[in-house]
């Protein structure tokens, strides 16, 4: 973790100081933008792993089960989501479940939310039981 945090530092400084010579620049991804991006995802990534990681860390534990069941089994989820994503398009049940959704949320976005926000809970659902039954599938 401390080459991380040292790793982030060291790009922010070194890309802050380019910004002299080469302005910060996404459009064509100038040296400078590439090394200030980078500095922030490493340095993010440092907070993330104090504050989540570690079993000492600073956030309580309870709220990220989902997430922890979820990345035991990635490739497993993805795999479902596509398959389930097909066959509720072959048979419309997409159709319907958006249909349900737009009755009670008329605004279509806020449906296409909520219909969005079923899928995964579907498939946190299954990851739940895989994690409860210590199933990993791994390549």
């Amino acid at each position: 973790m401390g080459l991380l945090l040292s790793t982030g530092v060291f790009l922010l400084v070194t890309g802050l100081l380019l910004t002299t010579l080469l302005p910060l620049n996404k459009r064509i991804w100038s040296p400078s933008f590439v090394l200030v991006t980078t500095a922030a995802a490493c340095l993010l990534w440092t907070l993330l792993v104090l504050l989540l990681d570690h079993k000492e860390g600073l956030i309580a534990h309870k709220w990220m089960v989902p997430f922890d069941a979820m990345g035991l089994n990635p490739l497993v989820l993805y795999v479902v989501s596509e398959v389930v994503s097909i066959l509720f398009g072959a048979f419309d049940i997409n159709e319907a479940v958006f249909g349900v959704c737009n009755m009670l949320i008329p605004l279509a976005s806020w449906a296409s939310v909520a219909y969005a926000a079923l899928f995964t809970l579907m498939h946190v659902a299954l990851a739940l039981v895989l994690k409860a039954r210590n199933i990993i599938i791994k390549l």
